[in-house]
């Protein structure tokens, strides 16, 4: 199942720097890393036919000028096929 993080840059904001994204499945038992452009990875999942998940991507970002790293978690809900 292909995955893609796409960073946008928010108006009256600096763009970010990404550092790294963490790309997990539900409570995080699959995980992958990505740290360079473009964001995306494939993670092989085995789900019950039919049945409903979250794929999350927890983004860690600094912003110019900024000393600490920020994190943010996105998610998006996906059906396994049958």
């Amino acid at each position: 199942m292909p995955v893609r993080v796409r960073i946008q840059q928010r108006s009256n904001r600096l763009k970010p720097r990404v550092i790294k994204v963490l790309f997990f499945v539900d409570g995080g038992k699959r995980r992958r890393v990505d740290r360079h452009p473009p964001y995306k990875t494939r993670m092989r999942v085995t789900f019950k036919r039919g049945s409903r998940h979250r794929m999350h991507a927890r983004i860690w970002f600094r912003r110019k000028g900024q000393q600490r790293n920020q994190r943010k978690t996105v998610s998006k809900r996906f059906t396994m096929c049958p």
